[in-house]
C-alpha cells in the first residue's frame, strides 16, 4: 500500500491533529516495530543505506578497481563486469605491433599506410604476377633476355651441351686455330680437322664449292674456300 506524503502537513492547522496520510504511516512504523507489519531496513548489498533520523547517505561498496582511465594509443582497456553491472577488474593490454614502421614493402597500388611503400613496376625483362594472395611473383617476358644479360662467354666459344646427357650448358671453346665443332664419341667438342678424316681443302681459282668432309659416315663439317 502507498502512502503519497507530498503536499499533506504533518498537522491539520484547523484541527491540530495528525492528517490522515501521516496518520497512517506513523502506524505503519509502530507496527512494524512490534512485529505485526512491514519492517523498514536499509538498503544493503552493493548500494547501503542505514536507517535513523535525518538525511542518511547512500554508498557503494567499492569493487577494488584502481579508479582513473584505461587505454591509449599503445594500449586498449580490458574489463570485467560483474551481474550487478559492475567493473570488477580492469587493465591495460598492449596492442600488437603492427607492420614496422622501419621497412619497406612492395605493393601494388600506392596507398600511402605504410611507411616506405615501394610500386612494383613492369620492364622489358620483367613482368609481375600478383594474382595469388600473399604472394608476389616476377616473370621473364619471352625474348626478354639480350646478349647482354645472358652471361659472359670464355674467349672463342659457343654455349651448349657437349655431353651426351641432360644438364646445364656451359662454354664450348675453340684452344687453338684450325679446329671445327663436331660429335667424336657422342661428345661434341672443337676438333682439329685432320682429326675428323680425310679432306681436300681448295685452292686459290678453284670454284667456291663447299666439300663434305666425312668420319665414320657422318658429316661432320663443311669446307669452303675464298679465291
Amino acid at each position: 500500500m502507498a502512502y503519497p506524503l507530498e503536499g499533506h502537513p504533518i498537522v491539520d492547522p484547523r484541527t491540530g491533529r495528525v492528517t490522515p496520510p501521516w496518520l497512517a504511516f506513523f502506524n505503519l512504523l509502530a507496527t512494524s516495530a512490534g512485529g505485526g507489519g512491514v519492517a523498514l531496513t536499509g538498503l544493503s548489498g552493493p548500494v547501503t543505506t542505514p536507517l535513523g533520523g535525518g538525511v542518511q547517505p547512500t554508498t557503494i561498496t567499492p569493487t577494488g578497481v584502481t579508479p582513473g582511465t584505461y587505454g591509449d594509443a599503445a594500449n586498449v582497456p580490458q574489463v570485467t563486469v560483474n551481474a550487478a553491472g559492475q567493473v570488477t577488474a580492469a587493465a591495460n593490454v598492449a596492442i600488437s605491433a603492427g607492420a614496422p614502421t622501419s621497412a619497406e614493402y612492395l605493393v601494388g597500388a600506392l596507398s600511402g599506410a605504410l611507411s616506405a611503400e615501394r610500386l612494383v613496376t613492369n620492364t622489358a625483362t620483367a613482368a609481375w604476377d600478383l594474382s595469388t594472395p600473399g604472394q608476389a611473383a616476377v616473370n621473364v617476358p619471352d625474348d626478354a633476355i639480350t646478349n647482354a644479360k645472358l652471361r659472359e662467354s670464355a674467349a672463342v666459344s659457343v654455349i651448349g651441351r657437349s655431353a651426351n646427357s641432360t644438364g646445364n650448358p656451359a662454354d664450348i671453346a675453340a684452344s687453338a686455330d684450325q679446329q671445327i665443332l663436331g660429335r667424336r664419341g657422342a661428345v661434341v667438342g672443337f676438333t682439329a680437322i685432320e682429326a675428323f678424316g680425310y679432306w681436300s681443302p681448295l685452292t686459290n681459282g678453284d670454284p667456291v664449292t663447299p666439300e663434305l668432309i666425312f668420319a665414320a659416315g657422318d658429316a661432320i663439317a663443311v669446307w669452303t674456300a675464298t679465291p
